[in-house]
This record gives structure tokens, C-alpha cells and sequence, in this order.
């Protein structure tokens, strides 16, 4: 999968109706930290690595995660921050990357290979 792929699980993580603390530990340990610097190109990586730093600034206790303990210990200010960063970031890697036309999740196979991206939401009722 490659790192816009990525982004992209994240981003959907992030609109579930767990409550925001869960849903950024989610992202990150279901999604995001498989990412590195050099999966990104340009100021991308620099991004990528601030947010990597932010989302794991606190050593977890015991067996806890770093993840958990910084977003523990974040305000909903910084969460909604946080957040924010990462769709950010998936908007900012996709529109970097190669020509990507996005289409309707409408169950149908797409090729792995294909240069394609689900939409979020679908325009008809």
C-alpha cells in the first residue's frame, strides 16, 4: 500500500463516531506508523516527521504505547490540531503524487495498480 493509500485509511479513521482521542490512536497505530520520512517527497517528509514526533512525544508506562500517552495528555484543542495535520497531509500527499482520479466506492474490483482513490462521500442520495 503505498503511502497516500495510507493517508487516505487514516483520514477514514478519523470520521468514525469513536470519541477523537481513540480515533487518533487508531490512525496512527493501525495506519500511520508504518509510515517513514522518505515515504514522502519534498517538505512532505518534514511534515510527516513533525507530525510523527507530536503524535509519540510521551514514552507510554508500562506496556502503553507512546501514541496513547501523548494523545492521553493532549487537549481537545490539540487533538482537533492533530487531526487536522493528518488530513492535511493525505490532501497535500495526493495531490504531490501522480495524477490520481478519485471514484465512487461502488464495490466493483479497481486493479491494485491503478491510480485510483475512493471517495469519502458519494454526491447521490
Amino acid at each position: 500500500m503505498n503511502h497516500v493509500r495510507t493517508l487516505h485509511a487514516a483520514t477514514l479513521e478519523l470520521v468514525s463516531n469513536l470519541p477523537l482521542k481513540q480515533r487518533l490512536i487508531n490512525a496512527f497505530t493501525n495506519h500511520l506508523q508504518s509510515l517513514e520520512p522518505d515515504h514522502f517527497h519534498g517538505a512532505l517528509a518534514a511534515d510527516w516527521a513533525r507530525l510523527h514526533a507530536d503524535l509519540t512525544a510521551h514514552r507510554g508506562v508500562g506496556r502503553e504505547e507512546a501514541v496513547v500517552a501523548t494523545v492521553r495528555k493532549l487537549s481537545p484543542s490539540e487533538l482537533e490540531d492533530l487531526a487536522g495535520r493528518i488530513v492535511r497531509l493525505y490532501r497535500d500527499a495526493a495531490a504531490a503524487g501522480p495524477s490520481l482520479r478519485m471514484v465512487e466506492n461502488t464495490g466493483q474490483a479497481v486493479a491494485e495498480d491503478a491510480q485510483t482513490l475512493p471517495l469519502l462521500f458519494s454526491a447521490s442520495a
